[in-house]
């Protein structure tokens, strides 16, 4: 169906709307057998809910690294200053 529209700026933005739309329903293999990866890696969405993972992990890494110092018995502020979370933050972890 995509392929019977002559425009190719509307064949992608018809592509990656139904890649967004076939997340809500398919499972991934599925959706990569039906649809390209370059043009699902071009999707805004899809670069939003990269640029999140990449923010969620960064978080998760400073939360592991700050419960390891504690552990070491690091002062928090050193802790704070070392890894950028709030001294309120750090102390949630304990």
């Amino acid at each position: 169906m995509i392929g019977r529209l002559d425009d190719p700026q509307q064949q992608h933005e018809a592509s990656t709307a139904a890649y967004v739309l076939s997340g809500l329903k398919l499972e991934p293999r599925v959706i990569g057998q039906i649809i390209r990866r370059d043009l699902m890696q071009e999707s805004a969405t899809y670069q939003v809910i990269k640029e999140e993972g990449h923010q969620e992990g960064r978080q998760e890494e400073k939360e592991t690294v700050a419960r390891n110092l504690l552990q070491e018995r690091i002062e928090i502020a050193v802790i704070a200053r070392t890894t950028g979370l709030s001294v309120e933050a750090i102390q949630a972890l304990q």
